[in-house]
This record gives structure tokens, sequence and C-alpha cells, in this order.
């Protein structure tokens, strides 16, 4: 039960950050780079693309920390 809230836990983790971080990169990208809509959602489906994989790296983390902590 352990292994699975240090797994939990680093999704979350990792998760909201790329939320923030994205949230960010795509308001930025839209005020300073974009010269239409279509180039704001490409920045949005690019951020959706990665976000997953950025959670499931804060996953495989929190897997390694868990393993990491219980030597």
């Amino acid at each position: 039960m352990k292994r699975v809230a240090f797994i939990v836990v680093g999704i979350l983790i990792c998760a909201l950050f790329a939320l923030v971080l994205g949230i960010f990169a795509t308001n930025w990208y839209s005020d300073n780079l974009a010269k239409n809509d279509d180039d704001i959602n490409l920045s949005v489906k690019v951020f959706l693309i990665l976000w997953p994989f950025i959670s499931a790296l804060g996953g495989w983390l929190g897997n390694r920390l868990y393993h990491w902590s219980s030597r």
C-alpha cells in the first residue's frame, strides 16, 4: 500500500507541476508569439499530448523513490 501511495503522490505532483507550467507556457506563447487562433490551439494540443507522459514520469519517479527509501 505504501508503494501505491508513493506512485500516486508522484503522479499528482508531476501532473500539477505540468499543469502550472503548461498554463504559463501557453499564456506566454499566445501573448508573444502566436499569430492566430490556430497557433494557440496547437500549443494547447502539444500541452495535452505531453501532460499524460509527464504524469506517468511522476509515477515512475514515485516508484523509484519508494525503492530508494525502502533500502
